[in-house]
């Protein structure tokens, strides 16, 4: 009886011990399988974000094309791709669209001082501020210029702990403002954190070299800085905004300079367009409690530029026009180039910080109203200020 005992219970540990090791076997493997059909979600989902977003560039190119290659705004009929195809997305699968009409910015390539210098009082700066802020950015932006601010200039930045000097070139990236002297302390709070004035530089000015500034995504600040009244800011946001100051069959954008002009009134009309020059198109797909978002910035004319990372002399030099008719490199390529790629899980950088005017879609609901302006800017008075400082501080 001892002996059949210890063999019923050796069996017994024998099975528990079979039992545990099995337990800890099916958690580990369904662990994995969970991971492994977590990671084929995301790839699946990642695939239809791409082909949204292809099926989106598409649909642009195609309205581009029969519209005599001119692109205004998503009303046009781009705006829910998939509505444009007239096929929904399949069962189950959320599709999201996002527009940002980069030109709808001043290009900070080709401000003159004098813009330069409204944008920033336009944005609450006095006027020995902006015009002594607008100085030390074009001490670091242009070749042979020097900031009349002794903290802006080449002297101030070789005695830096590491030495540099200013590249003579326009932004590559709203971080180089952290090494402008007087526009570090303007543009970024004591724990390095970005201030209003950032926030508002950046909704108001691109990177990009572009030929004029999109009326239909204009923000107020951009119209005043290149001279236009409140009054015609105002008409011009009410015509987008209000179908009821619109004449009867006028589309609920600007189609032409002339009918951005007949709103606007007076201002730098060279400034002033209706067309989309370099676009932002992001898409995110949705599935259960995953997502996925994708996105490119899409140039539409030969004449967008980003800013060479070394200043060529001649190419500076050259007049404005002259630079427009040379294609860059990826339009020769392609006539609708691709200038960034991006997709979910980057670190946002401080270009991205600051709310633009986004056109948000959900595919099925149709293009939201144009947001109304709240209330017109007050108009510049003249400056008394220089907009090039006298004397160094």
């Amino acid at each position: 009886m001892r002996r059949r005992g210890s063999a019923i219970l050796a069996v017994l540990i024998m099975v528990a011990l079979a039992g545990g090791l099995l337990a800890v076997l099916m958690e580990a493997s369904s662990l994995e399988l969970a991971l492994g059909a977590q990671e084929a979600d995301r790839t699946r989902l990642r695939a239809e974000a791409w082909s949204e977003l292809e099926l989106a560039l598409a649909v642009i190119g195609e309205v581009r094309a029969v519209d005599r290659d001119r692109l205004h705004a998503p009303e046009q009929g781009w705006g829910d791709p998939r509505a444009y195809l007239g096929e929904p997305a399949r069962p189950g699968l959320e599709v999201s669209y996002e527009f940002t009409v980069e030109n709808g910015k001043l290009p900070l390539p080709a401000l003159s001082e004098r813009e330069l210098t409204d944008l920033l009082r336009a944005l609450g700066q006095d006027d020995a501020a902006a015009a002594n802020l607008a100085d030390a950015l074009l001490g670091w932006m242009k070749p042979g210029r020097e900031a009349e601010d002794d903290r802006a200039d080449d002297q101030a930045y070789d005695q830096a702990v590491i030495p540099y000097r200013s590249p003579g070139r326009s932004l590559r990236s709203f971080e180089e403002l952290r090494a402008i002297g007087v526009a570090r302390e303007a543009f970024f709070d004591e724990l390095g954190r970005p201030t209003a004035l950032l926030e508002g530089f950046q909704r108001c000015v691109s990177l990009h070299d572009f030929p004029a500034v999109s009326v239909n995504f204009a923000e107020p600040e951009a119209l005043q800085a290149v001279g236009f009244s409140s009054q015609g800011i105002a008409r011009a946001r009410a015509h987008r905004a209000d179908p009821s100051t619109r004449a009867s069959g006028m589309a609920p954008y600007f189609r032409s300079r002339e009918e951005c002009l007949a709103a606007l009134g007076g201002g730098n009309a060279a400034r002033a367009t209706s067309l989309v020059y370099l676009l932002r198109v992001r898409v995110t797909v949705r599935e259960g409690q995953g997502s996925c978002t994708v996105g490119a910035l899409v140039a539409l004319d030969n004449a967008v530029r980003f800013p060479a990372a070394v200043p060529e002399a001649d190419v500076e030099a050259a007049p404005a026009a002259a630079r427009a008719d040379a294609p860059s490199r990826a339009a020769a390529l392609s006539p609708f180039p691709i200038l960034e790629w991006e997709e979910t899980g980057a670190r946002p950088r401080v270009s991205e910080i600051a709310p633009a005017t986004v056109v948000r879609v959900k595919s099925g609901e149709g293009i939201p109203p144009y947001p109304a302006l709240e209330s017109p800017p007050a108009d510049l008075t003249p400056s008394l200020t220089p907009a090039r400082p006298t004397g160094r501080r």
